[in-house]
């Protein structure tokens, strides 16, 4: 091992003198900066004691080469020349650190609709100027929202899925998020005004019919009070939602005007985890219990479908994991938008046209319209089942995506739930094309029609698109370093100026890993592979008892500098 004659120099003067300019520190080299500047902060007559601890910490071999290096300087005399040359390699066998190089965006492929949705979809972004991928997320929500549990994929027996999506637009304010939501969700805003307006007008009817009979008992009874009728929630509360759902079996969509609002109520009650645990039963579609007036009354909710669709700006995503900063599941159950490039603000004169206006509006109406299975009183949905080669298109992705949760360090979380979300965007897209042909029926007495192999194809691609923002997404959560714990570790190391670290150290001084090795070791396991870190060669040291020593790490050079976690990327 070889050191700079300057970084002997500073280390051997240190030691013993108290008069050193603190610019010269920036002279050391990156490798022994952490020691030299652990040195300069302590007190003078702590210095000496300081040292030996510090290469009683090295391997044998490289602590006597540290104090052969110091002890063939002058500390007293003029320091040597500054050489730079030994840093320069260190970081050029490194290679250059990208973790502020955020995956590209892939652009939302707006012709897996059908050609007139399609045009739909981009004239909204361009009358709107927005990213194609904002209107097209939308639209995927609102259509999925607008089938409702009217119609599930029966993947196989004990396999369906409903069309519901949790979506999230991410970008800056005034970048038309709320524009293309409200453009894509227009039609089913029209359906849930007319459903308001006929609940207000059945309560009101019911109401006389109330007062009538209670005023002469031979008057027929009102019966049973009419449902709130809703398509759309905006902020709801659980309690609440629960209510619209158990008088809405097919199901709502929620469009909050920001994802954070969604997100906040997720910690409501988080101190019991019930919020979090509701969402991802909603999500999933299994039954739903919640408990009113002291526990003495209970909603049960059997299929529970509420769509989400909302927008974030990029510093806010951080608001969808847990206190901690962890990944708490959620994240894998959302479609994220999130592109790296804006059309430019300028103004336009164009608009979308009537027509295109009329095919979604129709669309979304022809697909509100297909009523629920009743079956002994009970709405169930209908099933829709894969073609022969529809079915083998998804079974051969199925058995890829598989071999893609294997490999290492795969966002597997994530993997594992695209298996039934690419079902639910083959469904969607089923529904959508069949609601464009005036002359197919939605479902008439034998069910409803099957859901083909050009469907399952789109829901790859789409697949594909939601994967790669994902991506993004989790780069600009952690600064490009992949896990919330591998951010923690590395802030730990440029806050501490580590030139290399062990893992019982980290463990020690960053508690979130003191009871979780499991998580220190993933982390690890991704600064290793991004090439933040590399494991430190150490010579064996025959015959020394005891434990092994925890692993130890080389730290990037270009990690230590200021300006190499920027997190502004993307």
């Amino acid at each position: 091992m070889s050191m700079p004659k300057y970084d002997a120099w500073f280390l051997g003067r240190v030691q013993a003198h108290d008069d050193l300019a603190p610019e010269r520190l920036d002279a050391v080299s990156e490798r022994w900066k952490p020691m030299a500047a652990s040195l300069a902060a302590k007190p003078l007559e702590d210095r000496i004691a300081t040292f030996g601890t510090m290469l009683a910490a090295l391997p044998t071999d490289e602590a006597e080469s540290l104090e052969a290096a110091i002890d063939a300087v002058d500390s007293d005399g003029h320091p040597p020349p500054v050489e730079s040359e030994p840093i320069i390699e260190a970081v050029a066998s490194w290679g250059p650190l990208r973790i502020n190089d955020a995956p590209r965006a892939t652009p939302f492929p707006a012709d897996v609709f059908p050609p007139p949705l399609a045009t739909f979809c981009r004239e909204v972004a361009e009358s709107t100027l927005c990213p194609v991928g904002f209107v097209g997320t939308a639209m995927l929500v609102t259509g999925g929202a607008s089938i409702g549990q009217s119609v599930n994929l029966l993947v196989k027996r004990g396999w369906t899925e409903a069309p519901s999506l949790y979506a999230v637009i991410v970008a800056p304010p005034g970048r038309a998020k709320t524009p293309a939501i409200r453009a894509a969700s227009r039609p089913l805003t029209e359906i849930d005004n007319r459903l308001r307006n006929e609940t207000t007008l059945a309560r009101e009817q019911w109401e006389d019919r109330k007062k009538a009979h209670a005023k002469d008992d031979t008057e027929p009874p009102p019966g049973p009070e009419p449902p709130q009728r809703r398509a759309i929630v905006k902020d709801i509360t659980r309690e609440s939602l629960c209510i619209v759902l158990a008088e809405n079996p097919r199901g709502v969509l929620c469009s909050p005007d920001e994802a954070t609002a969604w997100v906040g109520s997720w910690n409501q009650y988080k101190s019991k985890g019930t919020d979090e645990q509701f969402w991802l039963s909603t999500y999933s579609g299994d039954p739903v219990t919640v408990d009113r007036k002291g526990g003495r009354e209970s909603l049960y909710i059997p299929h529970p479908f509420c769509a989400v669709l909302g927008g974030i700006q990029p510093d806010l995503l951080a608001s969808l994991t847990d206190d901690r900063g962890r990944d708490n599941g959620f994240l894998d159950r959302i479609v994220f938008s999130f592109p790296d490039a804006f059309p430019l603000r300028q103004w336009t004169d164009k608009v979308v046209s009537p027509e295109a206006e009329r095919d979604w509006s129709e669309a979304i109406g022809r697909l509100f319209s297909v009523g629920m299975h009743m079956v002994d009183d009970h709405a169930l949905p209908w099933l829709a089942e894969f073609t022969p080669k529809a079915k083998a298109r998804f079974v051969a992705w199925f058995d890829e995506n598989g071999r893609a949760m294997d490999a290492p360090e795969s966002r597997s979380g994530a993997l594992a739930k695209g298996e039934g979300r690419l079902a639910r965007f083959a469904l969607i897209l089923s529904r959508l094309r069949l609601a464009c042909d005036p002359f197919q029926a939605l479902q008439d007495d034998d069910g409803v029609p099957p859901v083909t192999k050009e469907d399952v194809e789109g829901a790859i691609r789409l697949t594909t698109y939601f994967a790669d923002h994902l991506e993004r997404v989790a780069h600009r959560m952690t600064r490009g370093v992949g896990s919330a714990d591998a951010l923690a570790l590395v802030e730990w190391m440029r806050r501490k100026q580590l030139a290399w670290f062990r893992e019982a150290e980290a463990r020690e001084d960053l508690r979130r890993f003191r009871d979780d090795p499991e998580a220190i070791s993933a982390a690890t396991r991704l600064l290793v592979t991004s090439g933040v870190i590399r494991l430190k060669p150490e010579a064996a040291i025959e015959g020394k008892p005891g434990r092994k020593p925890s692993p130890a790490y080389e730290v990037h050079p270009d990690l230590l500098r200021s300006d190499s976690l920027s997190g502004k990327s993307g």
